[in-house]
């Protein structure tokens, strides 16, 4: 739809039917391209210590071993299981081997060191496969708000191919699962959001499509403070009302919840009630 029929930004999502083997795909689409909001990258190169390097070699061009741990790896802390890695690789298909040496790589870039690199490397390099890899790192970080920040920030990164977007917004996707699975127990205070107001107005607005129901669950699981949840849906209500209207039910769902949860209220799929209330 981007390259094609020039959208603005658009994502697919596939949707399996209950009790069949059928699948079926729901597409969202946004047409205005002064919607989408794409972070600056810099334009300088970080130097990186060597685990990193080594990191970025044993990544290389497989995204989906790439994806496997980005998806788990953010609760690492949280796991007991010391063969973790190889039995989530065995479990979604993935080499373990290969999943096992980039986990390794990942959680030996846990120091303070690296706490500040991963952020400078996201504010200032312009290496797309550097700013992939302290976007990973900072699963190490994830008591820190401030990583909470870079994770969303990077769902705005402009690079091409979504390789940084995919790779934060699976990070995102595992920790979320992990808090309504139960898997992750460890309390911990709200997350202030206040510190990502930027990239929570692009993404709110239209910028990656594919993320922002995903947003939308991991805000409400981390407890975003009501009233600045509130000043987000007033300055960019249109999306989030297109999702809590949408015909499909699992589209909706997360824009309905994050509604009932920075309100106190609940007008189900009522669009215009929904609206009167954020004009509120």
């Amino acid at each position: 739809m981007r390259q094609n029929l020039g959208f603005a930004d658009a994502a697919a999502m596939r949707w399996r039917m209950d009790q069949s083997d059928e699948w079926y795909t729901v597409v969202v689409g946004l047409e205005d391209s002064a919607r989408v909001r794409y972070r600056q990258t810099g334009s300088e190169t970080v130097d990186l210590p060597q685990t990193w390097e080594q990191l970025q070699a044993a990544i290389g061009d497989d995204l989906y071993t790439l994806s496997v741990v980005a998806r788990a790896f953010p609760a690492s802390g949280y796991l007991t299981n010391p063969d973790s890695p190889r039995r989530i690789a065995e479990q979604m298909g993935a080499d373990p081997e290969s999943v096992e040496r980039v986990w390794e790589l990942a959680a030996q870039a846990d120091g303070e060191e690296d706490r500040r690199r991963a952020h400078e490397v996201l504010a200032r390099d312009s290496s797309s496969s550097a700013r992939l890899v302290a976007t990973l790192v900072l699963g190490n970080f994830m008591d820190d708000d401030r990583a909470w920040h870079a994770l969303v920030s990077s769902l705005i990164d402009p690079h091409p191919y979504r390789a940084v977007n995919n790779v934060a917004r699976s990070m995102l996707e595992g920790m979320f699962a992990g808090m309504v699975e139960g898997r992750i127990t460890r309390k911990r205070n709200p997350i202030d959001w206040s510190g990502a107001r930027s990239p929570l107005s692009a993404i709110f607005e239209g910028t990656n499509l594919s993320a922002f129901d995903s947003i939308l669950q991991v805000l409400v699981v981390t407890d975003i403070d009501p009233e600045f949840a509130q000043q987000l849906a007033r300055e960019n209500p249109d999306l989030l009302l297109a999702y809590a209207g949408a015909e499909h039910g699992p589209t909706r769902i997360p824009a309905l919840n994050f509604l009932r949860a920075i309100s106190g209220e609940d007008f189900g799929t009522d669009v215009d009630a929904w609206r009167a209330w954020i004009r509120r």
